[in-house]
């Protein structure tokens, strides 16, 4: 049922009273979890929208509203849309037979490394980032012209 049979190496952080733990401490905790739940949906679930993401527009209208909605990707990773989001029609021209033009809305894991993570000064003059949206990628609109 995956898309990939790789099973990575996880070890489960522990601790003993009177450790000092550091953000890479608490970190590691939190990747453990993810790559057991990623790993967990990849292999006992299907990919695809589980609910939610409905799409909405009128014919001739400029933007199509997407409502909030959950959906796990073929690497058992969510994607969770929480607020809803309007989305721009690109202005393009119609099919050269003057059909319609079909868009695709996608949407994909947004890595750490692309969020803007919402940070907080510390004690002793430290600071970083104490949070990161679970938001997608925003879905992409990719025109598609019709081969009928």
């Amino acid at each position: 049922m995956t898309l990939s049979d790789d099973i990575p190496i996880l070890d489960r952080p522990s601790f003993f009273d009177g450790q000092r733990l550091t953000a890479a401490d608490l970190t590691a905790v939190q990747a453990f979890h993810r790559e057991l739940r990623w790993l967990h949906n990849r292999s006992l679930h299907s990919w695809g929208i589980a609910f939610g993401y409905a799409v909405s527009g009128l014919k001739g209208d400029r933007a199509v509203q997407l409502a909030p909605g959950y959906a796990v990707d073929c690497n058992g990773r969510d994607l969770i849309q929480s607020q809803p989001l309007t989305l721009a029609i690109p202005a393009v021209a119609g099919a050269s037979d003057g059909g319609s033009v079909t868009y695709y809305l996608t949407a994909s894991y947004a890595d750490d490394s692309s969020l803007t993570p919402q940070t907080q000064s510390g004690l002793c003059g430290t600071a970083g980032a104490v949070r990161r949206s679970e938001q997608p990628d925003n879905p992409l609109a990719k025109p598609r012209r019709n081969r009928s």
